[in-house]
């Protein structure tokens, strides 16, 4: 059977059966227009009548000149690319390539690739899902604490602040006589991974009050690359009078 492209005639080389009796929608693949081709019953002579050409209604063996197919378009017996014969074309002789050889595009297959397709991206959202679970479960157990025990179950530990970081050197000196104190120090990554630098508190802890003192301030540097340092400052204003103890740690306030 033979069917044409209605929009730049590039002609197809195509199995009955693909069609069917009922028809079916068919896609070009040069041009990408598609038709609604109608289907035609087994043994109909019309599946070669789809022809520019003329054909004679006559004749029991349709005839055609000149055979004009696409580029890519074979009949068995012209497999090695060449030309066709110029002598008349047989129907009873003709046989069509194998169903899938040279078809347009059937649109019935588009679901299928549409399905495949949803797939792939379930997939690629799952995993990512999963992955970002994984990474950011210090986040997870912030906003729901229960989830705590999956990742136990999981072994999974929960990151612990400041991991990997260490404080170094630290110092604390006065100022002047209104009672501002200079701290300072190093935060040094003292393991082989790249380590965000989390905010810093002192904490002071004075008699007169069950509630330490505290001040929080930036490190630095947001990471640290593995064995790098990092050297920080910061200037305590108004700090309690009566202090008994100055400890600087890793915080997560903000």
């Amino acid at each position: 059977m033979i069917l044409t492209c209605p929009s730049c005639s590039t002609r197809y080389v195509v199995d009955p059966n693909a069609i069917g009796r009922s028809g079916r929608t068919v896609r070009c693949a040069n041009c990408h227009h598609t038709w609604q081709e109608a289907g035609t019953a087994p043994g109909d002579s019309s599946v070669i009548s789809n022809y520019s050409e003329p054909v004679e209604a006559s004749s029991a063996a349709a005839e055609f000149d000149s055979p004009s197919f696409g580029a890519d378009t074979r009949a068995e017996g012209d497999l090695d690319g060449g030309g066709f014969d110029d002598r008349p074309v047989d129907a009873d002789d003709y046989r069509t390539l194998a169903p899938g050889s040279n078809l347009p595009a059937l649109m019935e297959d588009a679901p299928r690739k549409r399905s495949v397709m949803g797939w792939l991206i379930f997939l690629v959202v799952f995993l990512g899902t999963i992955a970002l679970i994984v990474v950011e479960r210090n986040v997870v157990v912030h906003y729901w604490p229960p989830a705590t025990r999956l990742y136990a179950v999981l072994h999974l530990p929960l990151k612990t602040l400041g991991e990997g970081l260490e404080l170094k050197d630290v110092s604390v000196t006065r100022r002047d006589d209104s009672g501002a104190l200079t701290l300072e120090g190093t935060v040094a990554n003292t393991s082989k991974l790249t380590h965000e630098v989390p905010r810093l508190v002192a904490i002071i802890n004075t008699g007169a009050s069950p509630t330490p003192w505290q001040h929080a301030f930036m490190a630095g540097p947001l990471a640290l690359q593995p064995g790098e340092t990092a050297h920080f400052t910061t200037e305590l204003a108004d700090p309690p009078k009566g202090g008994t103890s100055l400890a600087v740690t890793f915080t997560d306030q903000r």
